[in-house]
């Protein structure tokens, strides 16, 4: 049996220069805001898997008893995505987990 051949995959946001492709290095978002406009105008840029379409309906939509940073829906299925956004400095996660929760009904 013949060992599987692998290939080397690169992921990263990459620029050209006169010599060619450089690996761009990652900047982190000083605002929110920054980021959420981001996402606005390209959402393919999270990583979801089998990356469906969104269709950006709404910024600091109130859900719940709290408001949604974005709400989008899967363009091929209609399915909703809420995305809550922050940033790196917020080291954190649990109060994100339960700020989520919140937007539930009940």
């Amino acid at each position: 049996m013949r060992p599987e051949k692998r290939t080397r995959q690169w992921w990263g946001i990459w620029h050209g220069t006169g010599g060619g492709l450089v690996a761009s290095r990652p900047q982190p978002f000083e605002r929110e805001q920054v980021l959420h406009e981001s996402i606005e105008r390209g959402a393919a840029m999270l990583a979801l898997p089998g990356q469906p379409t969104g269709v950006m309906l709404g910024r600091e939509v109130q859900l719940g008893n709290g408001y949604a940073d974005l709400i989008t829906i899967e363009a091929e299925t209609g399915r909703p995505m809420v995305i809550e956004v922050k940033l790196a400095s917020n080291a954190d996660r649990r109060p994100v987990f339960t700020q989520t929760l919140g937007y539930a009904p009940g």
